[in-house]
């Protein structure tokens, strides 16, 4: 718990647990799920109301002159957007390198992620 920022563990009530059991029969968890649950608690968690886009890809991040991220352009139905932001989270997995390279991020801030294909054993 204590590798958690503790802003984060606040905002998102996480609490330590003494223990736990996890085995191939013992339940599962589902990222959309957990990410329903965030939302609909954040419609009555927070003063600002969140906003749920489908089918809408980030097509850059936008950075001040100290290179910080401070907001993104969307694309939806061929219409871009431009969304300033206070935090941006970059959760785009193996497309990260692929949405700094079109934010216009220099090669060698980018991210040490190498995509593969096919299944790992």
């Amino acid at each position: 718990m204590d590798a958690v920022d503790p802003e984060v563990r606040e905002l998102l009530g996480l609490e330590a647990i003494a223990g736990g059991v996890f085995g191939r029969d013992c339940g599962s968890f589902d990222p959309s799920q957990a990410a329903v649950g965030y939302f609909e608690r954040a419609l009555t968690d927070f003063t600002a109301r969140p906003v749920l886009q489908l089918n809408t890809e980030v097509e850059a991040l936008t950075f001040d002159a100290a290179g910080r991220a401070t907001g993104v352009t969307l694309l939806s139905a061929r219409v871009a957007e431009q969304v300033e932001a206070g935090m941006v989270a970059l959760c785009s997995g193996p497309w990260t390198n692929q949405l700094l390279d079109r934010s216009g991020c220099p090669a060698e801030d980018r991210m040490p992620i190498t995509p593969r294909s096919g299944c790992c054993s």
